[in-house]
């Protein structure tokens, strides 16, 4: 197969798919609780790592919710920004009855489930 393709009677390039050696490195990073998550907490922690590290942070980060259950929760960030989303996990469930416990940081969601 060629790597061109026609649109219009102009010849394009398809892009290159970019090597995983390049690609940015993920991690998640699995919150319980003793008895259920306090509503909008996701919430809590983004305001408090915008309010640490920056707008900018935030968005480097990559911050997401990937899979949410009655007493769990886990994070999808970046690999450089675990450590900063841990401490605002920690600043998030500060001064609460029901504090949050970091269960563990993988890089697959299904060696985390089994944790």
């Amino acid at each position: 197969m060629d790597s061109s393709w026609n649109r219009g009677g102009k010849r394009m390039k398809r892009l290159k798919v970019l090597p995983l050696s390049l690609r940015g490195k993920k991690r998640y990073v699995k919150v319980v609780w003793r008895e259920s998550y306090p509503q909008g907490f996701e919430n809590n922690v983004f305001d408090c790592f915008k309010k640490l590290f920056g707008m900018v942070g935030l968005s480097l980060a990559k911050i997401k919710t990937v899979y949410k259950r009655e007493k769990e929760i886990i994070f999808k960030c970046s690999y450089e920004y675990v450590p900063h989303l841990i401490i605002a996990i920690g600043a998030a469930g500060f001064g609460t009855k029901n504090f949050p416990k970091i269960r563990g940081v993988s890089g697959s969601i299904k060696k985390l489930k089994a944790k």
